[in-house]
């Protein structure tokens, strides 16, 4: 690859250090993936239960409580079809 910059020519030569399969790459992901959806739902539990607490104050109604313990049932269903999908590519 060559690059120039103003009055400057480089010559950049590029080595591959380690080939990476696209199996590989998507074993990471879903790594990462995974990682994202706990920290998520370790959140979203929190916030429920700071829900429950606000409901039984009368702060909040009974729908937006619904509505966050839908969104946790939500994201822990992502998180087994995940682990499902990863454990049928390891083997």
């Amino acid at each position: 690859i060559k690059l120039m910059q103003m009055d400057i020519l480089f010559d950049v030569k590029l080595r591959v250090k380690k080939k990476i399969s696209a199996a590989q790459i998507s074993k990471n992901v879903k790594a990462f993936e995974i990682d994202k959806l706990v920290s998520e739902i370790k959140s979203v539990k929190m916030k429920l239960r700071r829900a429950n607490k606000k409901h039984k104050q009368g702060k909040i109604e009974k729908g937006e409580l619904f509505d966050t313990e839908w969104y946790l049932y939500e994201l822990q269903q992502e998180l087994q079809a995940l682990k499902k999908q990863q454990q049928k590519s390891s083997e």
